[in-house]
């Protein structure tokens, strides 16, 4: 089965959207068991993307030097190195910097209903809250075909401080990631 660059932003997306709930300055890392991230020497950026009012902007100009910067300085600390093309992993990284609602579903309650018997009685749609100035964040292993490491971080895309908070939010975001070996 051959996954495409859209399955693969979607998987990153679908991570971003199912903890974005965080609270306030929240740092959660999932590395994958039996991976060891650490063998890896070299990565590759794909394009940044950010979610604004206006749809998904790919390497806009103000945030995504940004966010390159801040994880460079990271993993490049690990011993990691960047390469234009043709990288061990691949950085796949997905920003929100705006608030969103999202509809996760409806709840349909069922009950007695006078001349009809059982039927649904009652609807409640269920929602969260995606916050402004969440980033996830994923290295991928083209090879492989698959995320090897993700995390996200949450108020880390303030617009009035965007170069103190993605830094201290990645810095807090790749605590956990292995040194390369």
């Amino acid at each position: 089965m051959r996954i495409t660059t859209t399955s693969q932003y979607a998987a990153l997306a679908g991570l971003f959207l199912m903890y974005s709930g965080a609270f306030a300055g929240d740092v959660k890392v999932f590395p994958v068991k039996g991976i060891e991230v650490g063998k890896y020497q070299t990565y590759q950026w794909m394009p940044v993307r950010i979610v604004t009012k206006q749809g998904i902007l790919e390497d806009d100009d103000v945030i995504a030097p940004e966010i390159r910067k801040a994880v460079n300085r990271e993993l490049q600390s690990k011993g990691y190195k960047e390469i234009a093309e043709e990288g061990q992993l691949q950085v796949r990284c997905v920003g929100l910097s705006v608030a969103s609602n999202q509809l996760e579903g409806y709840l349909v309650g069922w009950g007695w209903a006078t001349g009809w018997g059982w039927a649904p009685t009652t609807t409640t749609a269920v929602s969260r809250i995606n916050w402004q100035g969440t980033v996830a964040l994923a290295l991928f292993d083209p090879t492989l075909k698959q995320i090897v490491w993700s995390g996200y971080a949450s108020e880390a895309l303030n617009p009035n401080e965007i170069d103190k908070t993605i830094n201290k939010a990645t810095t807090r975001l790749f605590k956990k990631l292995p040194v390369r070996k």
